[in-house]
């Protein structure tokens, strides 16, 4: 059974990384038991996106996450923000939430890959 949590983390990095400006990184915390691996869903315009968390630290009586995509996501959110002015830091005001099933890990990677 898929575990799907709702957070409202708090980001605190988002960075555009990489050649052509192909990647997207960020940062999070969170009081929620979340672990290496899990995979963190992001909603924009009913487009699901997902990045997994590769690194994690404890900060106070929070974990800040880290979390590293490169390719599609970067790519949509450069043509769906052009010439709105909207920064990559709008993303906080998005939903966030954790999938922690691996089969459906594996099945959201499989359809977002960039080719």
């Amino acid at each position: 059974m898929m575990n799907n949590v709702v957070l409202n983390p708090v980001l605190t990095k988002v960075s555009v990384t990489g050649r052509n400006k192909k990647g997207l990184s960020f940062s999070f915390l969170t009081n929620e038991n979340v672990n290496l691996g899990d995979l963190v869903e992001i909603n924009i315009n009913n487009k699901a996106f997902s990045f997994e968390i590769c690194e994690m630290e404890i900060s106070g009586s929070n974990l800040l996450c880290h979390c590293r995509e490169y390719g599609y996501f970067a790519e949509f959110l450069s043509y769906h923000y052009s010439g709105m002015g909207i920064s990559l830091f709008d993303i906080q005001h998005l939903d966030v939430s954790f999938i922690c099933d691996k089969d459906k890990i594996k099945q959201l990677n499989d359809a977002s890959s960039w080719t």
